[in-house]
C-alpha cells in the first residue's frame, strides 16, 4: 500500500459525491475545509490537559524517589528497580512506606 498525494480532481470528485447526499454540507468550498483543517490541528496543540500533565509528573516524582530510598536502603540495584516499580504501580502508598522507614 503506498501513500499519494490527492489531486484537486480527486478532492472535487469526493465533493461532488458528498454534496448529492441529503442533509450533507454542500455548501463548502476547498478554502473553508483547508481553514476547518487547520483550525482543528491549532485547537488541538493548545488543548492540554493539565490535570493529567500535573498527575502524571506526580507519580513520575514519586517513582525516582522510590527507587533512589529502596536503592540506597537495600544497596542494589534490583530493589531499587522493584521499589520504582511499586512507587510507579502504587505512588501513594510506596511514598508512604519509604518515608515511614526513613523514619525508623
Amino acid at each position: 500500500m503506498t501513500l499519494q498525494l490527492r489531486s484537486p480532481e480527486d478532492v472535487k470528485r469526493l465533493f461532488s459525491a458528498v454534496s448529492s447526499v441529503p442533509g450533507a454540507m454542500s455548501d463548502l468550498t476547498l478554502a473553508d475545509v483547508d481553514a476547518l483543517a487547520l483550525q482543528s490541528q491549532d485547537e488541538g496543540l493548545s488543548a492540554v490537559d493539565t490535570n493529567s500533565l500535573a498527575l502524571s509528573l506526580l507519580i513520575a516524582l514519586a517513582t525516582g524517589w522510590v527507587a533512589i530510598r529502596g536503592y540506597e536502603r537495600n544497596g542494589s540495584l534490583g530493589w531499587g528497580l522493584a521499589w520504582g516499580v511499586f512507587g510507579y504501580l502504587l505512588p501513594v502508598p510506596a511514598v508512604a512506606l519509604s518515608a515511614y522507614r526513613d523514619v525508623n
